[in-house]
């Protein structure tokens, strides 16, 4: 008899230390929600690893009985054309820098619920391509040619330079920085009079910058532009006010070309009243600048 009780009372005991651990188990769960907002426009998903598993989670997702005290692995990627513009971890707001496209970070120790509010915004970027001396610059697109483009974060572009007969390409630059040219071929003796490339996993404004040189390397460079043609397209419009304020925002450098057509007020420096004034003349409430008189 007293044996059989004996047997009863373990069976009862681990019965409910197996009932115990299974409510602990499935305690540890990882929760996905999306931050409701007027600015959450995009898309995204995230990715969970753990003990050499991975889920994929998307709106509302979440994954259970995450053992505790393991190392979970979390990446929150945005889709093309969308970007992570906030996130919330357990209810804290995560300082994160600038919009991005992916994040990482890793749980040690797993021990608790844990929760995350994403926030995607939908962002585009404009990429805008100009030249100056003797040939012709344009992105490629499906469509056709095109000198200025509205591009989704993460995507890319195609352009390519073409020089005129005499004329060869004498240096490209993005956003103020020169592309090696030699590594691509161009020396003293094999001169470019073409080029083609592509830019991708876009995140800022860019702007591409041809120079196009004759035999004697300065012929392109006497080509005229108008007072406030800040982008060397040959008019004057939003986009070289634009430009304008890059510029003085550190985001973009000019070429001297550029920064003497972009005085349009005549004051021997570069200010957002250059921009300023530029907007008005596109607005027609001035019908010429200062230092076109």
């Amino acid at each position: 008899m007293i044996k059989r009780v004996a047997a009863l009372v373990m069976c009862v005991l681990m019965l409910l230390v197996s009932a115990t651990f299974t409510a602990f188990a499935e305690d540890k769960a990882f929760s996905l929600d999306y931050m409701v907002s007027q600015s959450s426009t995009g898309e995204g998903y995230v990715v969970l690893e753990y003990d050499a598993q991975r889920f994929t989670l998307e709106e509302a997702d979440c994954v259970e009985n995450i053992p505790a005290g393991a190392d979970v692995k979390v990446t929150i990627k945005a889709d093309v054309g969308s970007a992570i513009t906030a996130v919330v971890y357990n209810g804290a707001p995560m300082s994160f820098g600038n919009a991005s496209a992916e994040l990482n970070m890793t749980i040690e120790n797993y021990s608790s619920n844990n929760s995350l509010k994403i926030t995607y915004t939908t962002m585009f970027f404009d990429c805008s391509i100009t030249c100056v001396g003797g040939g012709s610059a344009f992105f490629v697109t499906d469509e056709g040619k095109a000198d200025f483009l509205s591009v989704p974060i993460g995507g890319g572009v195609e352009f390519e330079a073409v020089a005129q007969a005499g004329s060869q390409i004498e240096s490209i630059s993005v956003n103020g920085e020169e592309i090696d040219l030699e590594a691509y071929g161009k020396n003293e003796t094999n001169k470019m009079e073409k080029f083609v490339n592509g830019i991708s996993d876009i995140s800022v404004d860019t702007q591409i910058v041809v120079v196009f040189s004759g035999g004697s390397g300065d012929e392109g460079n006497t080509q005229e532009s108008p007072v406030g043609d800040t982008n060397l397209d040959g008019r004057v419009n939003v986009q070289d006010a634009t430009l304008i304020q890059k510029a003085v925002a550190g985001l973009v450098s000019l070429d001297a070309k550029q920064n003497a057509v972009a005085d349009v007020d005549a004051d021997q420096k570069l200010t957002v009243k250059d921009a300023t004034t530029i907007q008005k003349y596109t607005a027609g409430i001035i019908t010429e600048f200062p230092a076109g008189k």
